[in-house]
């Protein structure tokens, strides 16, 4: 089971929307959906490729990035 090492929350404020970018150990990028429940959303390569999507579809990282592992 791969560990959840941090989260960053990001919302579209035009739309009212929030989704959670989550990094994990081995280095996978995984966008989740709580809206949609627990399926992930999309899954990307490298945090790059996350933060370009994101930015692109107009979602700003709220302040602060949780870490999960030290």
């Amino acid at each position: 089971m791969l560990l959840i090492k941090w989260i960053e929350v990001w919302i579209d404020v035009y739309a009212n929307y929030v989704l959670i970018l989550r990094g994990y150990e081995n280095g996978q990028i995984q966008l989740y959906d709580p809206q949609k429940g627990k399926a992930s959303e999309s899954n990307f390569d490298n945090y790059e490729e996350a933060y370009l999507w994101l930015r692109e579809d107009e979602y700003n990282l709220v302040e602060g990035r949780m870490d999960i592992i030290d």
